[in-house]
């Protein structure tokens, strides 16, 4: 219990607790909620898989000139949906520096991809249904 990063561990709860409590507050539909779960798993592995994973699929996608062109042009348009809704997109951007400041105290404290990827996703689901059931009772 003691290697357990409590400060950031804390600061992510409280974030997906916000988020969660945000959702109810928009009567978001359960596909919005499924949406979120599944949102939390992939953020979680993405942020605990190794990055020569990571690494590896982006250079797959840069092999040729043709497929750099399309990355680049599916990134600005991501960039430009990013901006359009930047109310949506701040939220999505504070989950995921909450969850990378968990996973550098875990990569501080030696823990393993496993280990990193149950942290965070037990803490993200938690501070989600604790917004969910503060809001609701």
């Amino acid at each position: 219990m003691k290697k357990l990063p409590w400060l950031s561990a804390s600061l992510l709860f409280i974030t997906y607790a916000n988020f969660g409590w945000v959702l109810v507050q928009l009567d978001a539909p359960y596909w919005a909620w499924l949406t979120s779960i599944g949102a939390i798993l992939l953020i979680a592995e993405a942020l605990a898989s190794p990055w020569s994973v990571i690494r590896a699929l982006v250079s797959r996608g840069m092999a040729s000139d043709t497929q750099t062109f399309w990355v680049a042009m599916l990134g600005s348009c991501l960039v430009i949906v990013c901006l359009t809704w930047i109310h949506i997109s701040s939220h999505g951007l504070i989950l995921v520096t909450a969850g990378t400041l968990v996973r550098l105290d875990a990569q501080r404290l030696a823990m393993k991809g496993w280990q990193a990827f149950l942290l965070l996703t037990i803490i993200s689901l938690g501070g989600l249904a604790l917004g969910w059931f503060s809001h609701t009772n």
